[in-house]
């Protein structure tokens, strides 16, 4: 099972990440997975990273579905971004494994996803 959470920190400025794990049906860390079953990341070019959906494919590798933000700057574009089944950024998927949709108008919030084959 894989548990998205989004993480980080306020020193001096808001630091927002995200953090995938993933857990047996006991509820241990999977070694083979990220570092040691736990994955730090965050969406490349953005201060703040805003993880709303995760969705799983047949094959174990996995969409991240969220919004990014810039300090100071009120755009909150949607960004996918995929990873390998052993949590590695999927470069092969768009722009070395990220997408960003921007569109014209007032910030509007990704709330999930549905993948549909």
């Amino acid at each position: 099972m894989l548990v998205l959470v989004e993480s980080g920190e306020i020193t001096g400025l808001l630091d927002l990440d995200l953090t995938i794990l993933k857990v047996d049906g006991q509820g241990n860390l999977d070694p083979s997975f990220g570092d040691n079953g736990k994955l730090n990341s965050d969406f490349e070019g953005y201060d703040i990273s805003f993880p709303v959906d995760l969705q799983v494919l047949p094959d174990g590798r996995f969409y991240v579905l969220g919004y990014g933000q810039i300090i100071g700057q009120a755009d909150q574009p949607y960004i996918i971004q995929r990873y390998t089944a052993d949590g590695q950024l999927d470069v092969s998927f768009d722009n070395n494994g990220q997408q960003i949709f921007q569109f014209i108008g007032p910030p509007e919030i990704a709330a999930n996803m549905l993948l549909y084959p």
